[in-house]
Parts: structure tokens; C-alpha cells; sequence
């Protein structure tokens, strides 16, 4: 199977205002696919309708090749997910409420509770009331439910809300398991871009309800490359550079470009008379850089 989920022309109008447009998207086998946007972008509202949880507009939504309006409960039966706050019931423990998702479900055997408490890090609280848990720890919780029927794919919704960074890291990683070694596909939501960038494979950036780019994550970060150019002809610099955008810090100039444009870049300040001191690739951008460069500057 080529996509594990296919969304195609999804959009979602709720009196007469769109709040999702034509989002196409699509995950593949064992691929950690992220979902970025700023707050408003139509995140929550594209994976409310992925799962099931709202009717889009218009579009379609495949999952394991099943039509989800069409084959709902087959195409939701490999589906686990967990989306803002997960439904539980605070004056149940812990094990009580993954019991009562358990049974929900046929063939789901004791022993898989433990196993998905144990590799969420709450098997220690499973005698509490979920209403006393932390919001770390009901994330914590929700995934737990999310995995008890060994889901093919799990889609995520800030799933590492209120947990301390040591829990995100053993989030991030143990997520990269399941895709790795258990081929497991994720989409997943997160406003915490550094994570996102180790996390996923390929991302989706959406701004006011479309996304207008799907890449690798390799490719996102390359379109923040730099050259650095040290030079004490600031003005002749300048005049060579004025089509490209770049930053001045004194003697130095930070130009948006890769190490391959070095060679015909050098050529042109030469040509122009300028005395390069110094032309060499500098420090990659981060996800936020190309974040904030794609969405002019919103905040997620």
C-alpha cells in the first residue's frame, strides 16, 4: 500500500466561514508526518476531520485504502488517536479507564493495559484517579488508550502537552520506534518546532485553512541555508548581493544560499571588485527559521 491515509480537496465551512480549504495530504507506511501551522491555521480542525470526529465540507479521507464516509468503523480500525485533551474518566483509575477502552474493543487481553502503560510511562500511576493525573500525565494516559489495540496508525494532537523535557524526549523517541521498527505511521501536531524538526520525516505547513508547502524535513531545512561572506568592501558587497537576501553583522554579510552557489558567487564579488576575506557555507536555519520565513513571522 502506497499511503496509510490520503486526504484529498479536504475543506471544512462552518457558517459560511472556511476554516479548512482543499488540504491535501497524504502518509506513508511507517513515515512520522508533521502538521504545522500557526494557532488559527486549521491544525485541529484537519485532524478532527481525519479522524472522524467532524464531517468536512467537502473531500475525501482514505485510511488503509477504506473510504472513511463511506467504511467509517473499517477505516477507523487500525486508527489510533489523540486529540486535545483525551476523553477520560477523571473518578476512574488509570487501569480502570484503559479497561473500559479495552472492552470497547474485541481481543484486547489484559496484558496489553500493562504493556501500553509500561511503554508510556504510567504503569507507576495506574492506581490513582485519573481526575488527580497532571496534564503530562493524562497525555501520557490518552496515548496509552491510543495504543491498546496496536494501531497501524496513531494521529497526535500536541501529545506532549504538559510534559516536562524529559518526557518529550522519551516521547520523541520512543515514536520514532514504533515508525522504525514497527512501521507504525504518525501524524502528529506539535507547536514545538525543535521537536518536530527531530520527530518527523516530511511536515505540512497550513496557514489560514490551506497548506501552501508539503516537504521533507531535509528540504525544509535546506531552504534555510547561509554563506557567509567576510569582506571590508561593504557598499561593492552590498551592490552584488542587492537580489539576494542577506544580513550584515559588521564585517560579515549572511546570505540565504548553499554551499553550490559558493563557486559562481565568489566569481561575482571578484568581477565586481570586492576583496572576499572570507566565503564559506554558514550554519544551517532551523524548522522555526523556515517556519517563520513561510508564515511571515505568526507564531504558532
Amino acid at each position: 500500500m502506497e499511503y496509510v491515509l490520503e486526504a484529498a480537496g479536504l475543506s471544512k465551512q462552518i457558517r459560511k466561514k472556511t476554516l479548512v480549504e482543499e488540504v491535501d495530504l497524504f502518509v506513508r507506511p511507517g513515515e512520522v508526518f508533521g502538521l504545522l501551522g500557526p494557532n488559527g491555521a486549521g491544525k485541529t480542525t484537519t485532524i478532527r476531520m481525519l479522524c472522524g470526529l467532524i464531517r468536512p465540507t467537502s473531500g475525501s479521507v482514505s485510511i488503509f485504502g477504506s473510504d472513511l464516509k463511506k467504511h467509517r468503523a473499517e477505516a477507523l480500525e487500525s486508527v489510533g488517536a489523540v486529540v486535545e485533551n483525551p476523553e477520560l474518566y477523571g473518578h476512574l483509575s488509570g487501569w480502570d479507564n484503559l479497561r473500559h477502552y479495552a472492552r470497547m474493543h474485541k481481543n484486547i487481553p489484559l496484558s496489553k493495559i500493562t504493556e501500553a502503560a509500561e511503554k508510556t510511562g504510567i504503569a507507576h500511576r495506574l492506581q490513582e484517579k485519573a481526575g488527580t493525573y497532571s496534564l503530562g500525565m493524562r497525555q501520557r494516559l490518552g496515548l496509552a488508550q491510543a495504543l491498546l489495540h496496536d494501531p497501524g496508525l496513531l494521529i497526535l494532537d500536541e501529545p506532549t502537552n504538559g510534559m516536562d523535557p524529559a518526557g518529550i524526549r522519551e516521547m520523541r523517541e520512543y515514536f520514532r520506534q514504533l515508525a522504525e521498527q514497527e512501521g507504525v505511521s504518525i501524524l502528529v501536531s506539535s507547536h514545538l518546532l525543535s521537536e518536530m524538526q527531530m520527530l518527523c520525516d516530511r511536515a505540512a505547513v497550513m496557514q489560514h485553512g490551506k497548506v501552501i508547502r508539503t516537504a521533507s524535513m531535509t528540504e525544509l531545512l535546506e531552504a534555510k541555508q547561509q554563506i557567509v561572506l567576510k569582506t571590508a568592501h561593504k557598499d561593492k558587497a552590498a551592490g552584488v548581493l542587492e537580489e539576494r537576501k542577506y544580513e550584515r553583522k559588521g564585517t560579515e554579510f549572511i546570505i540565504s544560499g548553499s554551499a553550490e552557489e559558493i563557486p559562481e558567487l565568489n566569481r561575482e564579488l571578484v568581477a565586481a571588485g570586492v576583496d572576499v576575506q572570507a566565503l564559506y557555507p554558514g550554519q544551517n536555519g532551523t524548522l522555526e527559521d523556515t517556519f517563520l520565513d513561510m508564515t511571515g513571522g505568526k507564531a504558532l
